[in-house]
């Protein structure tokens, strides 16, 4: 059976781009969290890139977040590209952490 979510992997010789979609909520973010650290190269920079979004929750920009400090503690860059619902990208403002899509 299929993941209710999708997580895909691309890189180049200085940056790596991680691609999400799918439901990114509490019930799946154990896998997809296994998944990035595993995929992930924490020496090169890294785009994260969230596309046709069902739904969203605070974990997952917990985790998010998390990706983002280890990059910058580490010197590299990170940055997050997302299009996303109107009312997903309210419900992240409205938990205070509307400055992590931008």
């Amino acid at each position: 059976m299929a993941e209710p979510y999708q997580i895909q992997f691309s890189a180049d010789a200085n940056v790596q781009i991680i691609s999400f979609s799918g439901h990114l909520v509490i019930n799946h973010i154990e896998k997809i969290v296994n998944s990035a650290k595993t995929q992930l190269d924490y020496e090169k920079s890294v785009e994260v890139v969230i596309t046709n979004c069902d739904n969203i929750d605070i974990t997952f920009i917990q985790f998010l977040i998390a990706l983002q400090k280890t990059w910058m503690q580490n010197g590299l860059e990170f940055s997050v590209k997302s299009d996303i619902k109107e009312d997903l990208v309210r419900l992240i403002e409205n938990s205070g952490f509307k400055n992590i899509l931008k």
